[in-house]
C-alpha cells in the first residue's frame, strides 16, 4: 500500500525474483507480528507471541537451536543448553525457502530443466493450503505451500526440448 501511494519499497520483499513471506501461528493464522502487503506470496509457521493469564504461552513459540555458548535461561524448566524458543518471519522465510528447494531440485530431475520463477511460483501457488481470502491476498499471499502436491503439477509442463 505504502508503494502505491508514496512509492515505497519494503526490502528485499519487493525486488523482483524475491518471495516474501508471512508468519503463521501454530492455528494457521497470520501471526501477530508478521508482515503483510500485495507483495506476499506465502506463508509458513513462524510461531507467535501469545500472553496467557499474565505469562508467555512457550507451546506457541517455535522450538529452534540456540547458541550453546549463551546461556538460554531455561534450565529451570528442563530445557537444555543449545536450544530455545522463539517467533519470526525468519522461520517461515526458510520454511518456503526449502520448500522452493524441494520443488526446484524434482522439478530438474523430472524434466532435466530448471524452472523459471514463474513456474515455480505457479505450480506452488497451485497448489497451497489456501487460508485467507480465495486466492491471493494481502496476509498470506497464495497460503502455505504444500510440495508433495506439487509433484504432480510438474508433469503437466511440457519438456522446452520437446517443443
Amino acid at each position: 500500500m505504502k508503494y502505491e501511494q508514496e512509492g515505497l519499497r519494503h526490502l528485499p520483499g519487493s525486488i523482483s525474483g524475491v518471495f516474501s513471506v508471512s508468519a503463521l501461528s501454530a492455528e494457521n493464522v497470520l501471526a501477530s507480528y508478521s508482515n503483510i502487503g500485495s507483495n506476499i506470496q506465502f506463508a509458513a509457521p513462524g510461531g507467535d507471541y501469545v500472553i496467557d493469564e499474565g505469562y508467555l504461552d512457550i507451546t506457541k513459540l517455535i522450538y529452534t537451536s540456540y547458541p550453546t555458548d549463551l546461556d538460554n535461561m531455561l534450565g529451570s524448566i528442563g530445557i537444555p543448553q543449545g536450544y530455545m524458543f522463539s517467533a519470526g518471519t525468519s522461520f517461515a522465510a526458510p520454511a518456503v525457502s526449502a520448500a522452493i528447494a524441494d520443488y526446484y531440485a524434482y522439478y530438474q530431475k523430472i524434466t532435466g530443466e530448471r524452472p523459471t520463477l514463474e513456474i515455480i511460483e505457479n505450480d506452488l501457488a497451485s497448489t497451497c493450503l489456501d487460508l485467507g481470502d480465495p486466492g491471493k491476498d494481502r496476509s498470506y499471499g497464495y497460503g502455505l505451500p504444500n510440495v508433495s502436491d506439487t509433484y504432480e503439477v510438474i508433469t503437466d509442463h511440457p519438456s522446452p526440448i520437446s517443443q
